[in-house]
């Protein structure tokens, strides 16, 4: 697999879709959006950087900010992580550096991601600096998961065993970005995407000819059952999204033919009534 280089960014950088373009035409392959921080933090431009993000990127994965509450910051983090609609195979990762974490927070960082797991996502990841590792502050052999992202600056090598993937830079070619190498395809969800089988939309028993079958407009929705995300109108090329059950999302309905699709921040889904009902 050939390396490829992720940034990783927060609401200290643009959300715009020509921040994201210039990312990408300065060798970017993908993005690390930081979503959440604690139990009350959102980060606001989070929508319109996995927004515009996967217009540029195949891949946009997110991470929380671990503050040391396991288990209300995991359920606060994928609460979100569900409201953006993100495919099992998203990269996720534990952002582990504060300085008021004190001593060895293993047992701490396993309970966030067996919360992680139990909601169906495939991709965890730990973030970390080279020495909370090698202190054993972050103790490899007692992760549940394996997969680890190491920073260390000013280095050859990211300096811990097994690394999947190293931060190298926090100002990539004078961007003002973080920067990692992806050893393996774990930032980019590539090592998962053969476990998580892709979402089949159902095929809609009444006539697609009536317009009654689908939703013809609002601006807020919600889908019962999940829905698929495309990245055109005719829905023939499907994204590594989707709203899933449950989901509540924003959107303007389209009419293609005689159909009718909801284009939302990241593609388009069916406005089929059996998936999605309007809310507003």
């Amino acid at each position: 697999m050939i390396r490829k280089t992720i940034s990783d960014i927060s609401s200290y950088q643009s959300d715009s879709l020509d921040f994201m373009n210039q990312l990408k035409s300065n060798g970017i392959n993908g993005l690390m959006v930081k979503l959440t921080d604690g139990t009350t933090y959102l980060n606001p431009k989070s929508g319109n950087q996995v927004g515009n993000g996967l217009k540029v990127f195949k891949t946009v994965g997110l991470y929380h900010y671990y503050q040391g509450s396991p288990t209300a910051e995991a359920n606060y983090f994928i609460k979100w992580v569900k409201a953006f609609g993100m495919d099992a195979s998203t990269p996720l990762a534990i952002d582990v550096e504060d300085p008021s974490l004190y001593g060895d927070i293993t047992s701490q960082i396993n309970t966030f991601l067996s919360i992680v797991k139990a909601n169906g996502y495939k991709c965890r990841v730990v973030y970390g600096s080279a020495s909370w590792f090698n202190s054993g502050k972050i103790a490899y052999a007692r992760l549940s998961d394996k997969n680890i992202w190491v920073a260390s600056y000013g280095s050859s090598q990211p300096g811990v065993d097994n690394s999947n993937a190293w931060q190298f830079t926090d100002n990539f070619k004078g961007l003002h970005v973080d920067a990692s190498y992806d050893f393996d395809g774990t930032l980019t969800g590539e090592r998962f995407t053969s476990v998580v089988k892709p979402a089949t939309p159902a095929t809609p028993a009444t006539p697609a000819s009536k317009a009654s079958a689908f939703v013809t407009d609002g601006r807020l929705f919600y889908s019962e059952t999940g829905v698929n995300v495309y990245h055109d109108q005719k829905l023939s090329s499907q994204r590594r999204v989707r709203w899933g059950k449950g989901s509540y999302f924003y959107g303007s309905t389209v009419k293609v033919g005689n159909r009718y699709r909801i284009k939302t921040a990241v593609g388009y889904v069916s406005a089929y009534k059996d998936w999605v009902n309007k809310v507003e």
